[in-house]
């Protein structure tokens, strides 16, 4: 790879991330009360610890795309292990959503989305096309 080849795919990279950074900052900006809600009710603690984590990396001046997408997998990994016993008995109580398993998959969809706008992860060697 030249030199202006492995600028060029830095550049791209660099853009990509950006966007993505900005996406899920948006994002987390106007739901992240709700995904907050949500990972309280079912949650014994770790998840929700998970979820502040990311809502204050998103909120820093310049969030690092690596950090920042990396805290989004975790608070993934989370949602896919809450405790769908927990959410049944707050959802009877009322508390909550009315829907909270419907609210647990739409955040979860939401956010494995952002997760892949930050791009696959490649080395510069892995990107080149073959001639």
């Amino acid at each position: 790879m030249s030199g202006s080849d492995l600028a060029a795919w830095t550049k791209r990279r660099d853009e990509i991330r950006e966007r993505a950074v900005i996406e899920v900052s948006d994002h987390l900006r106007r739901h992240g009360l709700g995904l907050h809600e949500v990972v309280s009710l079912a949650d014994d603690g770790h998840a929700l610890d998970q979820v502040e984590t990311l809502i204050g990396e998103a909120d820093r001046a310049f969030p690092d795309p690596e950090v920042l997408k990396r805290r989004l997998m975790e608070v993934l990994g989370c949602l896919e292990a809450l405790s769908f016993v927990r959410a049944d008995e707050m959802s009877l109580e009322g508390r909550g959503p009315r829907d909270v398993f419907g609210a647990i998959d739409w955040h979860g969809a939401r956010l494995a989305d952002l997760a892949t706008r930050f791009g696959p992860v490649l080395t510069p060697s892995e990107a080149v096309s073959p001639r």
